[in-house]
C-alpha cells in the first residue's frame, strides 16, 4: 500500500465543516465500498483531479460494505497519497453483506487500522448537509443504497438539502405504474434490495432528482486493462497498486464466475455472472490463449463520478430522461428492445478525457513530494559548498532531476 502522510486522529476534531463546505466546486459527498474492486480508487484518483480543476468540492468519503473499517483505512491512505488529507472519511453501513465480504484488492490495510479514528458516516453526513445550503450537495453512491437509505430514515429535515442523488446501479421506468423502478439484478440494488426500493420511491416522492448509472454505460466504453501498466510509469505508488490489485482481483472474479450459481463462494455475485459472462463483459479476445492476455476494464464508478459535473455530463453522455411528478430522473445506459444503449456520447473523447484525468491525478499528487525533494537536494549540496557557489531551487534541472551550479 502507498504510505500515508497522515498521523492518528480524530477526523471530527481536525475538519472544519463550514471552511469545507464553502469550497469552490459543486459540493459531493462520496459513498464508496473501495476496495472490493480497483474501480473505486480510480475514481478517487479522478476524485483528485477534478478538486485541483476546482470543478468538485468532496466534503467527505463514507465507506460502506463489511469489513467497514478496514475500507475506511483504506479510504485514508488513498485519499492521502492524493493529496486530499483535509477530505474526511467516515465509517458507514455493513451495506446488507452481513456475512463481510473480503477486502481483496490491496494489502497491508488491516496492519493501519490501530493508525485511525473515524466517526460514523451518518453523523459526517448529516453534519455536512446540516450546514449546507438548500438543494446545493450532491450524494454520490458507488456503492449500495444502504447508508443513503439510512439518511432517509434518520435525518429527513436535512433532505431538502441534496440537489441530486447520482447512482450506481440501474434502473427501468415503468409505464404502468410511471415510476423509475430499481434494477435488483444489479450489484449494488441486489446488496440491499430494500435500501434500493426505499431510495427510488422516496427521491420521487419527495422530488429529489437522481441520475442513475447502469452497467450498460459502462460497457459501452472499455478501457484496455494494459492502461494500467502505462499509469505505473508515473511511479506513483498507488498507480503500481491499482495495476497489481486489478489483477488480483479479476482472478478472484474468474474464480467465482467459474462457480455453480448456488456455490456461497460467490458472495454477492449474481447468477447471470458466469464464465461466459466474464468473456462477454470484459471483451476477452477470440483466441486468446487465456483471458489474462486481452481483456478489458469498465471503469463504472469513475462515470458514475463524472456525471456530477454537469459540464461532463453534457459533453459525453446522453442519458434517457424520465418526468416524474415534475421532476427529472437520469438514467445512462438503458436496455431498449433487448439492445444496449449507452448512452456514451464518444467514447473515443471519453477515453481520452479519462486518462488525461487519471495522469493529471497522479501527476499532481507528486508534484508536492518533488518539491521537497528538492528542497531536500539543494539544502543538502548548500552544505559542502562556499558562500558564493550557493544553489537557488530555480537552476535545478527538473527534466534530468539533477541540480546544476549556478
Amino acid at each position: 500500500m502507498p504510505s500515508s502522510h497522515s498521523v492518528p486522529r480524530n477526523l471530527s476534531g481536525t475538519i472544519n465543516e463550514k471552511q469545507q463546505s464553502q469550497g469552490v466546486g459543486t459540493p459531493v459527498i462520496v459513498i464508496t465500498d473501495v476496495g472490493r474492486d480497483i474501480d473505486d480508487a480510480v475514481a478517487l484518483v479522478i476524485l483528485a483531479s477534478l478538486k485541483r480543476m476546482y470543478m468538485i468540492n468532496p466534503l467527505a468519503v463514507i465507506v460502506t460494505l463489511d469489513p467497514v473499517k478496514e475500507r475506511a483505512c483504506l479510504a485514508r491512505l488513498l485519499l492521502d497519497s492524493l493529496g486530499l488529507h483535509d477530505v474526511p472519511v467516515g465509517i458507514g453501513t455493513d451495506g446488507g453483506s452481513r456475512a463481510g465480504v473480503e477486502l481483496h484488492c490491496f494489502d497491508g490495510v488491516c496492519a493501519c487500522q490501530n493508525l485511525f479514528q473515524f466517526e460514523k458516516g451518518s453523523d459526517l453526513m448529516s453534519r455536512f448537509l446540516g450546514g449546507a445550503e438548500s438543494k446545493s450537495v450532491k450524494l454520490l453512491c458507488m456503492a449500495n443504497l444502504k447508508d443513503v437509505s439510512h439518511i432517509f430514515d434518520t435525518h429527513s429535515e436535512l433532505l431538502d438539502k441534496i440537489n441530486e442523488i447520482v447512482m450506481m446501479g440501474g434502473a427501468h421506468y415503468s409505464d404502468e405504474t410511471q415510476q423509475l423502478i430499481p434494477d435488483e439484478d444489479a450489484y449494488n440494488n441486489h446488496c440491499d434490495v430494500n435500501a434500493a426500493r426505499r431510495v427510488y420511491d422516496q427521491c420521487q416522492q419527495l422530488q429529489i432528482p437522481t441520475t442513475t448509472i447502469s452497467r450498460h454505460a459502462a460497457y459501452g466504453c472499455p478501457l484496455a486493462a494494459s492502461f494500467l501498466d502505462d499509469l505505473a510509469k508515473t511511479h506513483h505508488l498507488l498507480a503500481v497498486e491499482i495495476r497489481n490489485a486489478n489483477f488480483k482481483a479479476m482472478n478472484k472474479l474468474w474464480y467465482k464466475a467459474n462457480l455453480p450459481s448456488d456455490d456461497p463462494g460467490r458472495e454477492k455475485l449474481p447468477p447471470r455472472c458466469d464464465k461466459d459472462w466474464f468473456l462477454k463483459h470484459f471483451q476477452v479476445s477470440e483466441g486468446a490463449a487465456s483471458w489474462q492476455e486481452s481483456y478489458m476494464l469498465h471503469l463504472y464508478d469513475a462515470m458514475t463520478l463524472l456525471h456530477c459535473v454537469e459540464a461532463y455530463r453534457e459533453i459525453h453522455f446522453r442519458p434517457k430522461c424520465y418526468n416524474v411528478g415534475g421532476t427529472v430522473h437520469r438514467v445512462s445506459g438503458v436496455l431498449q428492445d433487448g439492445v444496449e444503449c449507452s448512452g456514451v456520447a464518444d467514447k473515443d473523447n471519453l477515453l481520452t478525457e479519462i486518462r488525461m484525468l487519471l495522469r493529471q491525478g497522479f501527476k499532481s499528487a507528486m508534484e508536492p513530494a518533488f518539491e521537497v525533494r528538492r528542497s531536500n537536494n539543494v539544502a543538502i549540496i548548500n552544505d559542502h559548498l562556499n558562500m558564493d557557489e550557493k544553489l537557488d531551487l530555480d537552476h535545478i534541472d527538473e527534466e534530468e532531476g539533477e541540480v546544476e551550479p549556478g
